[in-house]
């Protein structure tokens, strides 16, 4: 691998180079996509879409080819994700309101999702849902997520409603910060939506499931969350709508 940056037209420097065996090379890429896994959604990692969903759009040529060159000289040398792209990505993922469409924000979340699980590496954040691990930040992630399912799910079904922003996303900013008193609020709302679904017999055992695995003795279950929060809200997405899909069939 070479890295050249050009100063002036014409002249080239070397500005970084290791060299290693063509299986040393597939290894290492092997080892990454393990790592950035979080469903069974297959899409390539390109580096330059990745600077843009940790920046926004308006990232200048510098920030641009340092942050390609850093994510490069990661995938191919440790693999530990600098917190500052991570710190960076996070804060962008919890305000969906600051995003033009909904498309753009859930490119954001997804691949903050694959950044945080390369990042914590951990054998209880699997490949999907793992409904068994009961982090605090994991298990409000999939909390908030099935408050969004159920209330998108209304929404798109009424023409009045269609397009409007759930809850869940006009809160998300401030549940990432206080979840527990955030989550009062989201599931207050949520009530009327829970009576129109008819996905409320699910939604409301699987919210009992989750919120009875939380500590409620546990002195920082209010505490800001952390970035396992956005594996789980996108875990639990996924897996909804799989098996939503699944029983259609």
């Amino acid at each position: 691998m070479i890295e050249l940056e050009s100063p002036v037209n014409g002249r080239f420097g070397v500005v970084y180079y290791q060299a290693m065996s063509l299986q040393q090379y597939i290894n290492k890429f092997a080892s990454w996509y393990g790592k950035i896994t979080i469903d069974d959604r297959q899409s390539f990692f390109n580096l330059k879409q990745v600077c843009y969903d940790i920046y926004g759009d308006r990232v200048d040529d510098k920030r641009m080819a340092a942050t390609v060159s850093q994510l490069s000289h990661m995938i191919l040398g440790s693999q530990i994700v600098p917190w500052s792209l991570l710190s960076a990505i996070y804060n962008r993922a919890i305000r969906p309101a600051s995003f033009n469409d909904d498309k753009g924000w859930r490119r954001v979340m997804r691949t903050a999702s694959k950044l945080f699980k390369a990042y914590y590496d951990e054998g209880e954040i699997k490949t999907m849902l793992n409904d068994s691990y009961h982090d605090r930040s994991y298990s409000f992630g999939r909390l908030l997520a099935i408050a969004d399912v159920i209330e998108e799910g209304v929404l798109q079904g009424s023409e009045n409603n269609e397009g409007r922003v759930t809850n869940a996303k006009r809160y998300m900013s401030s549940f990432a910060q206080r979840p527990l008193d955030t989550w009062k609020i989201i599931y207050t709302n949520l009530q009327p939506y829970l009576r129109k679904s008819k996905y409320s017999f699910k939604a409301s055992k699987l919210i009992d499931e989750i919120f009875a695995s939380l500590d409620a003795e546990d002195k920082h279950l209010n505490d800001p969350l952390n970035g396992k929060f956005l594996i789980g809200y996108s875990q639990q997405r996924n897996d909804w709508y799989q098996k939503k899909k699944t029983s259609n069939e």
